[in-house]
């Protein structure tokens, strides 16, 4: 799979990275004016809060 990473802009107009992959399953992500990261991959949305260091690791099947 050779990824098109993108960035878009939301309904609001705020800036969101947006990963295509060639069967068309996207992964979205976006940061909030607290600093914490949202990401929605495959239609399941995850929330992380700022606390420093986070790592997060999607496994493509």
């Amino acid at each position: 799979m050779s990824p098109v990473i993108e960035i878009k802009k939301d309904q609001n107009g705020k800036e969101m990275v947006v990963i295509t992959f060639e069967d068309g399953k996207e992964i979205i992500t976006n940061i909030t004016p607290a600093g914490d990261l949202k990401l929605m991959a495959f239609n399941t949305a995850f929330e992380l809060k700022h606390s420093g260091t986070e790592s997060i690791l999607i496994k493509l099947k």
